[in-house]
């Protein structure tokens, strides 16, 4: 019996032998030396986002080594004078930066591989006054590898930090970048039963609500940052609302998020849709599943030029061009990037005010870029800015 299972054994070993090698070749490659690769590259770049740091010879070492393509380092060696910019255009200077790469996967073959990379940024970084304070992005990359005399390679690292450092690949540079799917407005032409599809939202007859300035900020700060290793953006996001990212942005959701389950303001629904602005709501049909969640129709929560239209008209007033002064803690606020048109703006993104820096600058959250305690202002020389100042009490008609 035992020589013939020694026989099988024999028999197995010969058929694999016989079997293609690719067969083999995702799941069997070591992906350690991959893994190891990108911990420090990354290392690297945590190092290029001092601006003033001297890394000329951590460059050298990696060129060297050929870790890195000569085209990589040259675009991550120019990547430091777009945060000496930002240090100028925002009236900071970063003094310490320290970055988690979360690895989502990495697919290999014989000779090339890829993997998807979360890239947590945390710098700190000092005020006019010299006082220290805190800020972060998280982004995405699509990291490109190929095996070179039996060494891997990075060859290509595609993904864009927004316009904070105005830092975006080449091979991402397409026309109007930062333009978000522009959402088609709700019209009577696009309306599908909206008695079925609109989410009426109904009170008392006439009260005043608490605008929670604390509770837009507390929200905001627990649904941007990521907390644990080994996490991304998907499992920071709230897992009780729909993730927005694949169409067409999530910056206005989680503003809409903030306002509601943090400043507690009251979902407006059908019953409040006055002079076409439309209800904001959002139905999460009472279950923790958002597969069959369903969103206002009129995009006011989802898009922030919609947004902005109606959470001014029930709680608050618009302030366009605004200054430090009017960005007040749990306000929203909105850009438009390309803002040369001043007579017909598009706000394209949303971003919520969650307080003031160490020398009351106020700073925002967002998503989409996620961004976390940046001062409110990072925008280009024409991105044109708007903000609603929310009321602190709030008369709600019904």
């Amino acid at each position: 019996m035992e020589k013939i299972f020694t026989k099988f054994l024999m028999l197995i070993f010969l058929f694999s032998l016989l079997l293609p090698s690719n067969v083999f070749a995702k799941n069997s490659l070591p992906n350690d030396n991959i893994s190891l690769l990108i911990q420090e590259y990354f290392q690297l770049r945590q190092e290029q986002t001092i601006s003033n740091k001297d890394n000329s010879k951590l460059l050298k070492d990696f060129e060297e080594k050929q870790k890195l393509s000569k085209n990589v380092i040259a675009f991550e060696n120019d990547r430091k004078s777009n945060y000496a910019k930002m240090e100028k255009k925002l009236g900071i200077r970063v003094v310490l930066s320290k970055i988690t790469p979360y690895i989502i996967d990495i697919n290999i073959e014989e000779y090339k591989a890829s993997a998807n990379v979360y890239e947590w940024i945390h710098f700190d970084w000092k005020a006019e006054d010299g006082t220290l304070n805190s800020s972060g992005l998280g982004l995405n990359h699509y990291v490109m590898f190929a095996k070179i005399n039996g060494q891997w390679e990075i060859i290509q690292d595609s993904y864009d930090e927004g316009p904070l450092s105005e830092v975006t690949t080449p091979d991402l540079l397409i026309e109007d970048q930062y333009e978000q799917k522009i959402i088609k407005p709700f019209t009577s032409e696009n309306e599908t039963d909206i008695n079925n599809t609109e989410f009426s939202i109904l009170g008392e007859p006439g009260y005043y609500i608490t605008f929670d300035r604390s509770g837009v900020t507390t929200y905001a700060d627990n649904y941007v940052k990521p907390y644990a290793a080994g996490t991304n953006y998907e499992s920071y996001y709230n897992p009780l609302f729909k993730n927005f990212n694949p169409n067409g942005g999530d910056c206005a959701n989680y503003v809409s998020q903030s306002l509601y389950e943090g400043g507690k303001l009251p979902m407006q629904g059908l019953a409040t849709q006055y002079n076409g602005v439309g209800a904001w709501w959002y139905d999460n049909k009472g279950t923790t599943s958002t597969t069959d969640d369903t969103v206002s129709t009129n995009w006011s929560w989802t898009g922030a030029h919609y947004n902005r239209q109606n959470i001014a008209y029930n709680f608050g007033t618009i302030k366009d061009n605004p200054t430090d002064t009017d960005i007040i803690k749990g306000n929203p606020v909105y850009y438009d990037w390309d803002g040369l048109n001043v007579s017909s703006r598009w706000y394209n993104h949303a971003t919520i005010c969650v307080g003031t820096d160490s020398v009351g600058k106020p700073i925002v959250n967002s998503h989409n870029y996620d961004y976390y305690h940046v001062r409110w202002n990072y925008g280009y020389s024409n991105t044109g800015y708007s903000t609603v100042k929310i009321n602190n009490s709030i008369f709600i008609p019904y």
